[in-house]
């Protein structure tokens, strides 16, 4: 699956998958020897972001249903400018 740029920016999430074991699939080309997962913790290590977010597609679902919905959910989130210019103090 990899990395995938939601439609009309430059914003990616990355895709990961899992077999009907519910394994991580080891075939994933932009992955550390095949495991996304492990390119995903190098590029945290790398561009310490302050905020990770997780959606969990259905197993039922297919993948171009979670692309969809992904693309729409974080392409939402993404044009809230006003919201996301908040940051947190901590308590």
């Amino acid at each position: 699956m990899g990395f995938e740029t939601i439609p009309g920016t430059s914003d990616q999430y990355a895709l990961l998958s899992f077999d009907d074991n519910g394994r991580e699939r080891t075939d994933d080309p932009q992955g550390v020897g095949g495991l996304l997962s492990k390119e995903i913790l190098a590029r945290v290590a790398r561009e310490q972001p302050s905020h990770v977010l997780f959606f969990i597609h259905g197993w039922k679902g297919d993948v171009a249903a979670a692309r969809d919905q992904y693309n729409r959910w974080i392409g939402a989130m993404l044009r809230l400018t006003d919201d996301r210019k908040i940051t947190m103090s901590p308590t």
